[in-house]
Parts: C-alpha cells; sequence; structure tokens
C-alpha cells in the first residue's frame, strides 16, 4: 500500500470519528442553553425586578460559558485525533511488507537527486531490506555507487544518507515531523469542516 493510500484511509477513518465528535459536542452546548433558559424564566416567574435584563444575561452568559466549553473540547479531541493519525501512519508504514518498504525507502532516495552515498538504516531493516534495496538501487538509478554503513542507526526506520559533506535525514520519525506540518491544515479541514483549523496548525511542539 502506497504512503498516499495510507493517509488517505487514516483521514477517511477520521472523518467518521469527527462527526460523532461534533454531534457529541453541539449536544452538550444546547443542554447548556436550555437550562439557562429555563433558570431565566424561574427569574421572571418569581417576580424579581428587571427580569428580563437578568434573563438576557443569563442566558448570554450561560451561552459564552457553553461555546467556550464546546471549542476546548472539539480543540482536544481534534488533537487527539490528529496525533492518533499520524501513530497510525507510523504504525502501518513500518508493518509494510518488504517490497512496499522498500519502496518507500527508494522514493526517498530519489527526491534527494544522488546516485551515490553512504545508506545508513536501522539493524531492522538492514537484515530485512537492505539487500533487496541495493538491488533496487542498482535496476533503477543510473551509476548508482551506494554502500550500506556497517554501522546501524539509532531511529525507528527510514534512512539516512551521507554523501561527502551533503547528509540527508530520511529517517520515519523526520518523514512523518514534516508531514504532519505539510498536512496538519489538510487534516483538520476533514476532521471538522475547517473549525478550528488555525489552533490545530498551531499546535505546540
Amino acid at each position: 500500500m502506497s504512503i498516499e493510500k495510507i493517509t488517505a484511509k487514516i483521514m477517511e477513518d477520521a472523518e467518521r470519528q469527527a462527526d460523532e465528535i461534533l454531534g457529541q459536542a453541539r449536544k452538550q452546548s444546547d443542554t447548556a442553553l436550555r437550562q439557562a433558559k429555563e433558570r431565566a424564566r424561574e427569574i421572571l416567574a418569581e417576580g424579581e425586578k428587571n427580569g428580563q435584563r437578568e434573563m438576557e444575561k443569563i442566558i448570554s452568559q450561560r451561552r459564552s460559558v457553553a461555546d467556550i466549553d464546546t471549542r476546548k473540547r472539539i480543540l482536544e479531541e481534534k488533537r487527539a485525533l490528529m496525533e492518533g493519525c499520524f501513530s497510525q501512519a507510523r504504525e502501518e508504514i513500518l508493518g509494510l511488507p518488504p517490497e512496499a518498504y522498500t519502496d518507500f525507502l527508494m522514493n526517498i532516495i530519489k527526491d534527494t537527486g544522488l546516485s551515490e552515498g553512504e545508506i545508513i538504516l536501522n539493524g531492522r531493516d538492514r537484515e530485512r531490506v537492505g539487500q533487496l534495496l541495493a538491488e533496487r538501487l542498482a535496476e533503477q538509478i543510473d551509476g548508482a555507487r551506494f554502500t550500506l554503513s556497517e554501522e546501524p542507526g539509532k531511529f525507528d526506520g527510514g534512512l539516512k544518507l551521507r554523501q561527502g559533506k551533503i547528509f540527508v535525514n530520511g529517517t520515519l520519525e523526520d518523514y512523518l515531523a514534516r508531514a504532519e506540518r505539510t498536512m496538519a491544515r489538510d487534516v483538520s479541514e476533514v476532521l471538522f469542516g475547517g473549525e478550528g483549523a488555525a489552533d490545530g496548525s498551531k499546535k505546540d511542539r
């Protein structure tokens, strides 16, 4: 499965979850407003002076509190879903079969435009796809002169590439961090129709 299909599937699942979250949040907001109106009517029934003004004041205050609480909950749920999306992407990439995972590594290397250098993989990937990657490099990149480092890298997945003074960080951690930055607004749009998108894109890191 390609990375594009993985992210598309994750965003599709998140959209379904978002509908349920927003429905619950709006229901809570409606309940708070209904309770505020009931309280306001009680005040009027008691004949308090300036009851109409007091009713309007209570409704306005309760509406503000309900809106703030709803937005806070939406923001919290949005952030949790965003983190879940990228956590799931990480697991799905690491769980790709050797052929598909090698394609992922090849795309990273091709994006650099380099045809030679030292490739650093973590120990697991070197054992699992090192030979297959070497074969793909020879087949798909003209004049390829890459070597696999004997020293395993300390990262979850992906690779690092060193060629002279050029150093490319193509690790899975870096890949997902960059993907999160560039996809944050798009995922937010899918999850919440643009509501709070700016807040999500400015999430503290």
